[in-house]
């Protein structure tokens, strides 16, 4: 088991032992070579550490969970523990994914009446220039 404090740490161990791999915080749709995240939520429904084994069943190639959280000797996968882990999500998959936000155009719409249709209005425009885009909010 590895304990890591930085992210940049953590991600450099992640790119040992799975270099292709995607992460979720979700067991159920982990696929061969994946990295889970055994994250627990204050006030939620279930504590991603319950989710390991079905995680390693489906493929997981390693397994990260808050510091502190859980103490497993007989991993299957490799398995590392990270420090404030659920406040460093955000930095991981940044870094993971080598930054992809820094490229993408973002359109904020706000306002009392008319959200909505203003929001779906820009997409179709931006999907009619070939342009990805996606709706988020109301």
């Amino acid at each position: 088991m590895k304990n890591f404090e930085k992210v940049s740490d953590l991600i450099a161990w992640m790119r040992e032992v799975a270099p292709e791999a995607k992460l979720t915080t979700d067991s159920r749709v982990v696929q061969e070579g994946d990295v889970f995240f055994a994250i627990t939520v204050p006030g939620g429904k279930g504590d991603g550490r319950d989710f390991i084994a079905n995680a390693i069943e489906r493929g997981a190639a390693a397994i990260v969970v808050a510091a502190g959280g859980v103490e497993l000797a007989d991993m299957a996968v490799p398995f590392a523990q990270m420090k404030n882990l659920n406040q460093a999500l955000g930095a991981i998959g940044n870094e993971w994914y080598n930054n992809i936000q820094a490229d993408m155009f973002t359109v904020a719409v706000t306002g009392t009446n008319g959200k909505t249709s203003c929001s779906q209005w820009i997409a179709r425009a931006l999907s009619l220039s070939a342009t990805p885009c996606a709706v988020i909010g109301t």
